[in-house]
């Protein structure tokens, strides 16, 4: 039993300069500003205050440098929700 293959979601959620990325359940990736959700989410406001991981240690996964949140959602609940 396979995961679909790993692909970016479309516009407005596909912007380089943002410093996160939401991973849905279908592996859509969607890049998203934390400071934003920080404020919409109490949840996600608690995941970006934990500590970061240092560069040694590959138990978070990163994309571009970015840290990778997964969620339960589809992606098309997901963009629906952002």
């Amino acid at each position: 039993n396979q995961s679909p293959a790993i692909t970016d979601a479309n516009a407005p959620f596909d912007d380089p300069d943002t410093d996160a990325i939401l991973r849905s359940s279908d592996n859509v990736d969607f890049r998203v500003f934390r400071h934003f959700l920080s404020y919409a989410s109490p949840v996600l406001r608690t995941v970006f205050a934990l500590p970061q991981v240092s560069q040694g240690d590959n138990s978070n996964e990163t994309k571009d440098g970015l840290p990778i949140i997964q969620v339960s959602e589809e992606s098309k609940t997901l963009g629906r929700l952002l």
